[in-house]
């Protein structure tokens, strides 16, 4: 997971799979990560 442009009140967090409550990893259908944005 990598972070980018830190702006005011949150940045975006770029991540290649995420992993859920019951350990199943899930990945992107149609791209190569998927993006958040978290506030500070």
């Amino acid at each position: 997971m990598t972070t980018n442009e830190s702006n005011q009140g949150g940045r975006w967090v770029y991540a290649r799979s995420i992993r859920r409550k019951d350990g199943r990893v899930v990945y992107p259908k149609k791209a190569k990560f998927f993006r958040f944005w978290v506030k500070d």
